[in-house]
């Protein structure tokens, strides 16, 4: 008899722990499908890129500023455009070609022998020129709106 009064439990228990299983499955994949679709809505946002005009000033290490702007276009990581500095005459429209990956950016400026390194975030671009003078020149750049 004793064996008959267990056996009813040990089922429901058995039916129990089936149940909490299956419903502990069911939270995991509303988890994931959460997750997944919070990961698919982030991949969605446009990725950021660097094109349009980009206005702002470099500094020599002597404290001289100047004034300077890109126009850039971009076609995945590929960066071509022209840098225009209005205090050189040599430097008016001139041809840059580069990368932009992550935020990183490199420009060379074939016809000046020059190059820009650089780091993007949002409509900010800082890092370091090296002008027509060989030095490297820190700078900063803002996107025009």
């Amino acid at each position: 008899m004793r064996i008959g009064l267990f056996v009813p439990c040990y089922i429901d228990a058995g039916l129990v722990m089936k149940e909490r299983r299956r419903n502990l499955t069911k939270v995991w994949i509303i988890c994931a499908m959460f997750v997944l679709g919070i990961a698919s809505v982030a991949s969605a946002e446009e990725p950021q890129g660097v094109a349009g005009d980009w206005k702002g000033t470099y500094e020599s290490r002597t404290g001289n500023r100047a004034d300077f702007w890109f126009t850039l276009r971009q076609d995945g990581e590929a960066i071509t455009g022209t840098l225009t500095n209005p205090q050189n005459p040599l430097l008016t429209n001139v041809a840059v070609v580069g990368t932009f990956r992550g935020n990183t950016i490199s420009l060379q400026i074939p016809s000046a022998g020059g190059a820009v390194e650089g780091t993007v975030s949002g409509d900010t671009m800082t890092g370091m020129w090296m002008g027509t003078t060989r030095d490297w020149l820190r700078f900063t750049v803002t996107r025009a709106k």
